[in-house]
This record gives structure tokens, C-alpha cells and sequence, in this order.
């Protein structure tokens, strides 16, 4: 779709918090996402533990105050927040940087060292784009981990897999996907059989609208613009809803996040692929 670019038209209007203390860095941090038209909420040390969980979609912290707890503040808001994003972005000093080492490397994270040289500068803004294509991606996979905490390592994989096809802008394939985790697509099915989930096709179909749905709601893109930067047009998004939610009402429509969100976390719940292929049969 022309004019939509991913990585400056992918959020426009993402609200994303800065917890800085080094002035310098902070102020870039915020010119930075300001230039990819992301809306910054600076926290400080107090509010960032009591922060509305709505106030920020993504995060750059430097881990103040770098004591030994610094570590275990980042897991604790990892756990509250398992939707949220993080880039890492820590002074050069011994205290900052050993605070790294403490970090469990299970959580997909970015993170820099603030320094003021020219490469430096481009590569933190190429992670500030990292961080807001991460937004959709990381609400999603918390929304399914959420519903379905106990699928196995292969159900898992091929959700984030799908996702991060998704968040570079790639209409993922059933095929394709299992190639890429190194199994074949009839071990894929039979994984998911397993875990009572539905069928690879009819959940890439669930994650692309979810997906779509999440970037309207974080940006000030159009459906149809939403829908471009994953190659679908706005008519396909419709008969995807329709095949999903069935024919609905107008709100479901005009609140589409919403409406998916419940429909797709009230179906993992149940667990019965008997569900999701009657659910199925009803809506087409």
C-alpha cells in the first residue's frame, strides 16, 4: 500500500515511557521517538512502580538506581507487564553495567550502553524502531500466554514465530512457518492438536486479526493502512472478522480490538477444538 513504510508509519501515536535518570539520554531518548511521531511519558523512580499500567504500550529504562535490586525490579515489571516491550538503555558504568549481568536472559530484550558517538545514536534508533514493532507483537503473545499458560514449547514457538512474522510486515503461511521451527506442517498440527488449540490456519488467521486490531488501537493509522503494512486490504480484514466473530453488530466493528480480544481469550479458555470448529461452522 503506498505511502506506508514500517518503520515509520507502524505506530504513530504508540505511548512508550522513559525512565532515564542521565538528562542527556533522556532528552534523546524522547527526540528519538518523537521523530517516529511516538508520544513519550517521562517516569521517574516512584511512579515508574505505580504508573497506570495503560500510561505506556513500551519502555527504555536505565535500571536506576543500579543497586542490587535492579535486577529484580526489571522481573517484577516483566511479570505484571508481560505485554510491555523493553529496550535497555544504561550508562557506561560499573554499577549500570554489572546490573546487566544479573538480568535472566529468558525476556526478549534490547539494550544499549548510553554513549554520545555518532554510530551509537543511529543504532539506539534503530532499536527505538525494534521497540515500537514489538508493541502489537508482545500485547498478543501476552494475551495467548495469558489464556494458555500450560501449551507446550512448540505451540509457544509457533505463536511468537507467527507474531514476528507479522511485525516485519510478512502475511504468515502455515507451511512456511513449520519449515522455519524445522518440523513439518503434520507435526505442527498434530502439536497443536495436542494442546487444544486451533488448527495453524485458523490461528494465524486469529493472531493477523489481533494483530491488525492492535495497531489501530496504538496508532493513528486507518484499518486499511493497518491492514496494508500486512498485505491485506480493509475488505479482507472484514471477512476475516466475519469468519472469526461472525456477522456481530456495529460495535463489534467499531471496536474491534475489543471485540477479537474477548472472543479469541474466551475460546482459548474453553480449550475444546470441538468449540473452535463449531464457533467456526456458525460464523461462516
Amino acid at each position: 500500500m503506498a505511502g506506508v513504510t514500517l518503520d515509520r508509519t507502524r505506530l504513530r501515536g504508540s505511548r512508550v515511557g522513559i525512565a532515564v535518570a542521565e538528562p542527556w539520554a533522556r532528552s534523546f531518548a524522547a527526540q528519538s521517538f518523537s521523530g517516529e511521531s511516538a508520544r513519550t511519558v517521562f517516569l521517574n523512580q516512584s511512579d515508574f512502580e505505580t504508573k497506570s499500567d495503560s500510561a505506556y504500550a513500551g519502555l527504555v529504562y536505565d535500571l536506576h538506581p543500579w543497586d542490587e535490586k535492579a535486577a529484580l525490579r526489571l522481573g517484577s515489571l516483566c511479570r505484571r507487564r508481560p505485554d510491555l516491550p523493553v529496550l535497555l538503555y544504561v550508562p557506561p558504568t560499573p554499577k549500570a553495567l554489572g546490573s546487566l549481568n544479573e538480568i535472566e536472559t529468558r525476556r526478549d530484550l534490547r539494550f544499549q550502553v548510553q554513549v554520545r558517538e555518532g554510530t551509537a545514536l543511529n543504532c539506539f534508533r534503530r532499536n527505538v524502531r525494534w521497540l515500537l514493532r514489538a508493541i502489537p507483537r508482545f500485547r498478543v503473545m501476552a494475551l495467548f500466554s495469558t489464556a494458555r499458560p500450560d501449551v507446550s514449547a512448540s505451540t509457544y514457538l509457533f505463536v511468537h514465530h507467527v507474531l514476528g512474522e507479522l511485525a516485519i510486515g510478512r502475511r504468515p503461511v502455515a507451511t512456511a512457518t513449520a519449515r522455519a521451527l524445522g518440523v513439518s506442517a503434520r507435526t505442527l498440527e498434530r502439536h497443536l492438536v495436542a494442546d487444544d488449540v486451533p488448527s495453524t490456519k485458523r490461528l494465524i488467521d486469529w493472531l493477523t486479526l489481533l494483530h491488525i486490531a492492535v495497531l489501530v488501537d496504538e496508532s493513528e493509522l486507518s484499518l486499511a493502512k493497518a491492514a496494508g503494512l500486512v498485505n491485506l486490504t480493509s475488505n479482507d480484514v472484514y471477512r476475516l472478522r466475519r469468519r472469526l466473530l461472525g456477522a456481530g453488530s456495529a460495535e463489534q466493528w467499531d471496536d474491534l480490538l475489543s471485540a477479537a480480544r474477548g472472543a479469541f481469550g474466551a475460546m482459548l479458555r474453553r480449550g475444546s477444538r470441538r468449540d473452535f470448529e463449531e464457533s467456526r461452522g456458525q460464523s461462516e
